[in-house]
């Protein structure tokens, strides 16, 4: 169990950058593409499920970009004390 906790800590701290990048930026336009979906008035022939799954998308990518660190500090092996800065 150590040695698969230790590859996944080392897999994950090698694309954090990686994925904090692209979550954040996938969250943003998710949550712009919601917005735009809700005020722009020529929107009305959209389903009401499209509205729902540009807001759902954009808060799991924002889920992402919060608990990514978290699952980092989950893993930690024994022997390594972690120090992360955004």
């Amino acid at each position: 169990m150590t040695v698969i906790k230790t590859i996944l800590f080392h897999l994950l701290m090698s694309l954090r950058g990686i994925i904090l990048s692209i979550s954040k930026l996938l969250a943003i336009a998710f949550f712009l593409a919601a917005i735009l979906m809700i005020v722009i008035h020529t929107s009305h022939h959209m389903p009401l499920i499209a509205k729902i799954t540009a807001l759902t998308l954009g808060v799991f990518f924002t889920s992402i970009n919060w608990f990514y660190d978290y699952l980092i500090f989950y893993f930690e092996p024994e022997n390594i004390e972690v120090r992360l800065f955004r």
